[in-house]
């Protein structure tokens, strides 16, 4: 099931800073129970992922502000009685201009009377980008923000090269960013596309790592040739139109035959000696994700 967070706040300051507190006491307000039911308990590091991995919408009570931004939360940890979290703005969405506009509450099934008037964190159940790009008129400029960037979030493509992707993997972690790795997260009751779809929107970046793990030739050829899985190629395809070629690397082992049309895509050579990591890095910096250089020493 599709969700998106609504954090409502009745401070007009709370949303100033990268890193913001909010009342533990106040999460699951105007949630429906089955929801609530499937993030409980919150101390759970899985159910703090999952809550963290929705797009989010805040915003302020109406008496204060009307105004909305739509964000990713990363970084998301019970602090004493608050919960901690980062927010990082999407690159393809800038002010929501009247979250409290009619059209608006109906589709975000904000409540009339109430929901609008209290501090409060609801997860909703809805596709809050569909619905937002859907009705974006006068509201949502969906244009992309220059060198803005979603989170801290690098999705992880992989064939059957497990030894590729672990190193791939830590080396995201050592930098502080956070992969995501398909078969590492929960399934939710999601079909594997809607699975995918759901963690692809939540990143930022893509690593496609291609490894020879299959043979294929033409029909007018004779000799096999080593090539990436096609699910791989297919999930490089779809992040370059998700995310524009900039925000796509392929890292390549070995002589693997790549489809002619995204040879114009960013690609490393996976080297035994490490080099890829600092082009990686660079490449991640130049995006805008928050790359801690200093661990690459």
């Amino acid at each position: 099931m599709d969700c998106f967070n609504l954090i409502i706040s009745g401070n007009d300051s709370q949303w100033d800073s990268e890193y913001c507190r909010f009342p533990l006491e106040r999460l699951f307000g105007y949630t429906e129970d089955s929801i609530k039911s499937w993030l409980s308990p919150i101390s759970s590091d899985v159910n703090q992922r999952e809550i963290e991995s929705y797009p989010t919408i805040i915003a302020f009570e109406e008496s204060i502000s009307s105004k909305a931004r739509l964000v990713h939360l990363s970084d998301l940890r019970i602090t004493g009685t608050d919960l901690l979290f980062r927010i990082n703005d999407r690159q393809d969405f800038s002010t929501i201009e009247n979250i409290y506009s009619e059209e608006m509450r109906f589709k975000l099934r904000i409540d009339v009377d109430f929901e609008k008037s209290r501090t409060h964190w609801a997860v909703k159940p809805g596709n809050a980008l569909e619905i937002l790009r859907n009705y974006r008129v006068g509201k949502i400029d969906a244009s992309p923000i220059e060198n803005s960037v979603s989170s801290n979030r690098v999705f992880v493509v992989h064939g059957h090269g497990e030894a590729e992707l672990q190193s791939v993997a830590r080396f995201l972690e050592k930098i502080g960013l956070q992969p995501i790795i398909l078969k590492e997260q929960p399934d939710g009751g999601k079909t594997i596309i809607e699975k995918f779809e759901h963690h692809a929107d939540n990143a930022s970046y893509a690593v496609v790592i291609l490894t020879a793990d299959d043979l294929g030739r033409a029909v007018s050829e004779d000799t096999l040739t080593q090539r990436a899985r096609q699910n791989v190629i297919l999930e490089l395809g779809y992040f370059i139109g998700a995310l524009g070629r900039s925000r796509v690397c392929a890292l390549k082992k070995g002589q693997i035959e790549l489809p002619s049309d995204i040879l114009g895509v960013l690609w490393k050579e996976i080297d035994t000696n490490g080099g890829w990591q600092l082009s990686l890095a660079k490449e991640l910096s130049q995006a805008g994700l928050p790359v801690d250089s200093a661990k690459l020493l």
